[in-house]
């Protein structure tokens, strides 16, 4: 009998240790498993960046403050078709606090689709770099309220020179608005010519310092006039912490100059007497997921 209760024991150990070398070697496989497949996901045309965007806002001082705030997440998605075609695609949701007394708001913003059509011309070649660009953006906030604009089809062409650790670029963008015609009269937006540009200087393997001018013009639907017509400026400058992960920060004059009456004329230009006054300020985080 005490050999027979010894026996069982044994098998009872024997089995015990092959339960968990079974299940230790499941998870292996499991963990394995995952791992070759983050891997592959990470050598696809296929890439996922989680991109977010903080804001303080101002008080009735016109002080910074953290009462006030937005935020922006946006989950971007781009697909490399080739060396010369790619896609991308991402929406923006946006939380914001305008008001210290009431709660925050959040609302899906906007959902983007763009392609790119690259090396039309080329630094090598042509001295200058210039690609095609595309871009169909639907503003969903707007779309589930019955707004007048829905959204905008854009094209354009992207311009772009590096000389040594400096580059520079400059897009050319023209839109026109999708209208909601239940809503929209001869004040809606109908389309906008747009000028972003970005000089960039590399400090060391991980970090940049940057300026970017942009001019935008937006035109209403049956007049001449401009809704809007000025030139804005920012400095950034970012980090790169590690392969995935990179920190920024933005500080912008949304309305370096005014030009009320068109571009002819230093009366139809109204510069912002203190430029350094009014400024936006945005921390952004981006992380390279695969």
């Amino acid at each position: 009998m005490k050999k027979t209760i010894l026996t069982f024991a044994g098998l009872l150990l024997t089995t015990g240790a092959f339960a968990q070398a079974t299940t230790s070697s499941a998870n292996t496989t499991s963990t394995n498993a995952l791992s070759d497949f983050y891997g592959s996901l990470k050598a696809s045309p296929l890439k996922f960046t989680f991109i977010e965007e903080f804001a303080p806002g101002r008080n009735e001082n016109n002080d910074l403050t953290t009462d006030t705030w937005s935020n922006t997440i946006t989950p971007y998605f781009s697909y490399k078709l080739n060396d010369r075609n790619s896609l991308a695609a991402y929406g923006q949701w946006s939380t914001s606090k305008s008001d210290p007394e009431r709660a925050y708001t959040t609302a899906w913003s906007n959902l983007t689709f763009d392609y790119s059509f690259k090396n039309i011309l080329t630094e090598d070649s042509n001295g200058i770099g210039m690609n095609f660009v595309a871009r169909q953006r639907f503003f969903m906030d707007a779309i589930q309220n019955n707004k007048a604009t829905s959204g905008y089809s854009r094209v354009g062409a992207k311009f772009y020179k590096t000389i040594g650790k400096v580059s520079g670029s400059a897009d050319v963008l023209f839109a026109k608005y999708h209208q909601n015609s239940e809503v929209a009269d001869a004040t809606t937006a109908d389309t906008y010519f747009y000028i972003p540009a970005n000089v960039s200087l590399t400090l060391g393997e991980k970090g940049y310092v940057a300026f970017l001018p942009e001019y935008f013009r937006q035109f209403a639907t049956e007049t001449t006039d401009s809704l809007s017509n000025n030139l804005s400026a920012a400095i950034e400058g970012g980090y790169q912490v590690t392969d995935q992960l990179g920190l920024a920060l933005n500080i912008g004059q949304a309305e370096l100059v005014n030009f009320n009456g068109g571009m002819q004329g230093v009366a139809d230009r109204k510069i912002k007497a203190n430029p350094l006054a009014d400024l936006d300020y945005t921390f952004q985080l981006s992380m390279s997921v695969f």
